[in-house]
């Protein structure tokens, strides 16, 4: 993880640790520990300015996603116990501590009354007859992260140890001696508004407490389960394929609500809730209901989408609803509204359906068979007001404190984008800019509508990006690469420098500059870019192999240094075993401006076999032609509308 920023004006350490906690964030949320599995710690003070590792015969050392510790004797045998939460289940361990010999200890319970009753901020000086050192405790309101001990301070003895001294710094100042306490006691120390002394109250002890270990109850496993939403998300757009494999898409009918349902041929609970939607069809379409049934066959196994034989289950069954496949972008976008949703990842169940009101939002989730009782019963309260529906949502009564709080559909949109959806964001998007706008909005919103295709619209959101945040980096450099793609070159080196003034160290905008460069016929500005892109990151192959293309074929005689193309050229492909094609390409040109015809036939033929095998017939027809050329004597030349290949 990246550390907190140094300086919190710098905006590309701010957007490295932006980066850096939401990749951890992510983690998280699929179910990964913080502590990679790592065993619980336990160290023992040797008393000779070391600790000694005993985790192993502590007992404590278990895999357990660790937070925190709390200290206590909690049988009041004399020795203190551990309480230990953790992330993972078991949430909560309790452990016992057993020792062989008699422990012996005395317990002290502060009662202030000058200052805050549980004596916060307390010191205690324990003073051992033979000892020049006293023992020190502090009374603190917290031990640890997310832990507080026991208020009782607990001073470990030996078997003749004899008190001498004990003596209370209270908070507010004042200093007093405390008599008449005994090793093996539990004593309650009340601050004195009188004099320098005061005697302490021994309480009775409970003696040793019986302990037994317990194992939590086996909860049973419900065999479905419904969660209702308090707050509705927008459904992602529903593509599916028909029987035929073609594409298709679910088109919502206001006023009408729609059950998806993700089922699998070989999972008996899908055939046992198909059949009975196949037999409740009246009551289903009475309720104004419509059915959406998509396989999930061979989505993430081995098994084979046999589309004649799931078409022939189907109608075996007799489903009178709309049915087809589901596709894997259908389900991972379920998947992502759920762990947005949760906070937690769901590699969801089948069968599992759910339940779009007639707005086009999500109302239910139904994880495993639901009953078309249930599903009617849903149907009918889909129109409920807000409070109304969050009762229905909560799985037990109580009172709420706060009003009910909307889904940020806005993070929902930016998951989306992420993921590549950028059909599913874009209507997000486009309310967040009619309502409640950020300065990143048309920045977000551009990026979808140029994944989309649709460039003129994006080009001016990408400047009012701009415009409203002129150091936003991603913003240049989005606009950057639009122009280039729009054959603007001129203009997007214009975008890239912004960038790069902004962040220099963005290694993709220098690298698109530099091709930006070669478009314009510039390549004494593109070499230097790549230089300065494999100085910010030595060995990157992207840039590495464009800058050895250049060295060795560039249409600019001037700029041409073939030994050194050569020499990286060389380097790059000894890193990659000879088994990018890419970079063997860009070698055997290398060869070729050197006059070394024959090794450059032999490169480029290997080059030609990597490209066919990998089944990229394009690429290896492309090679084929340059080792015809090699064969004639002739040399590879760049031109300026040319980029390297990346490898």
């Amino acid at each position: 993880m990246s550390h907190s920023p140094l300086n919190p004006n710098d905006r590309t350490q701010v957007a490295h640790y932006r980066e850096a906690t939401d990749r951890w964030s992510r983690l998280i949320r699929a179910g990964s520990s913080h502590s990679g599995h790592e065993r619980n710690c336990v160290f023992i003070n040797t008393s000779t300015g070391r600790f000694a590792d005993i985790s192993a015969v502590s007992g404590l050392d278990w895999v357990d996603d660790a937070r925190a510790v709390a200290s206590v004797d909690w049988d009041q045998d004399g020795d203190l116990d551990l309480w230990i939460s953790n992330r993972t289940a078991p949430q909560l361990r309790f452990m016992r501590n057993d020792l062989i010999a008699k422990p012996h200890s005395l317990a002290l319970r502060l009662v202030g009354q000058r200052g805050n009753r549980d004596a916060i901020g307390a010191r205690v000086e324990l003073t051992i007859r033979g000892n020049t050192q006293p023992l020190v405790r502090w009374v603190s309101a917290g031990s640890g992260f997310l832990s507080q001990e026991s208020r009782w301070l607990h001073f470990g003895l030996t078997e003749n140890a004899e008190i001498e001294r004990l003596v209370v710094h209270w908070p507010g100042g004042t200093a007093q001696e405390i008599l008449g306490v005994e090793a093996d006691g539990r004593y309650e120390l009340v601050e004195s508004t009188e004099g320098s002394a005061a005697r302490a109250r021994r309480l009775e002890s409970r003696g040793n407490v019986e302990l037994k270990a317990s194992r939590p109850a086996e909860l049973p496993i419900p065999a479905a389960e419904t969660l209702r939403l308090a707050s509705r998300p927008v459904s992602p757009i529903i593509d599916y394929e028909d029987w035929d494999g073609r594409p298709n898409r679910a088109e919502f009918e206001k006023g009408r609500p729609l059950l998806l349902n993700l089922w699998a041929s070989w999972c008996s609970s899908c055939v046992e809730e198909l059949t009975e939607f196949a037999a409740q069809r009246d009551r289903i379409e009475q309720a104004g209901v419509g059915v959406l049934a998509l396989s999930v066959d061979g989505l993430g196994d081995e098994r084979a989408r046999e589309l004649g034989s799931l078409k022939m289950f189907v109608d075996e069954i007799g489903l009178p609803y709309e049915s087809g496949l589901a596709t894997a972008d259908l389900v991972d976008k379920f998947e992502l509204l759920y762990t947005n949703l949760f906070g937690r990842h769901m590699s969801f169940p089948v069968p599992v359906s759910f339940l779009v009101d007639g707005e086009g939002r999500l109302a239910n989730i139904y994880l495993g068979k639901v009953e078309v009782d249930e599903l009617l019963n849903d149907v009918e309260t889909l129109d409920v007001g807000a409070e109304a529906l969050r009762i229905r949502a909560t799985p037990f009564k109580g009172r709420w404190l706060s009003p009910v709080v909307e889904i940020d559909q806005g993070q929902m949109a930016r998951e989306y984008l992420r993921a590549g959806y950028a059909a599913d964001a874009e209507p997000l998007l486009q309310t967040e800019m009619a309502t409640e706008m950020r300065a990143e909005t048309p920045q977000l919103l551009a990026t979808a509508l140029s994944l989309l295709g649709r460039k003129s619209e994006a080009e001016p959101l990408y400047r009012e990006a701009i415009r409203l945040d002129p150091q936003g980096a991603r913003a240049h450099y989005n606009l950057a690469l639009l122009l280039a793609d729009s054959d603007r070159p001129q203009e997007a080196v214009g975008a890239f420098e912004a960038t790069l003034e902004i962040e220099p160290t963005h290694l993709q905008a220098r690298y698109e500059l530099a091709a930006a460069y070669i478009r314009l016929g510039n390549a004494a500005d593109a070499i230097a870019h790549y230089r300065v892109a494999l100085k910010l990151k030595p060995g990157w192959g992207l840039a590495g192999n464009a800058l050895a293309r250049q060295l060795a074929a560039s249409a600019d005689l001037g700029q041409r240094d073939t030994p050194a193309a050569i020499e990286l050229a060389e380097q790059l492909c000894r890193a990659t075993q000879f088994k990018a094609p890419e970079l063997l390409d860009t070698l055997a040109i290398s060869y070729a401006a050197g006059g070394r015809f024959d090794d450059a036939v032999a490169v480029a033929t290997r080059a030609v076999q990597l490209a066919a095998e990998a089944g990229r017939d394009r690429l290896a027809e492309e090679l084929e032609a340059r080792v015809e050329l090699f064969k004639r004597g002739g040399s590879w030349i760049e031109s300026a509308g040319q980029r390297a290949s990346s490898p």
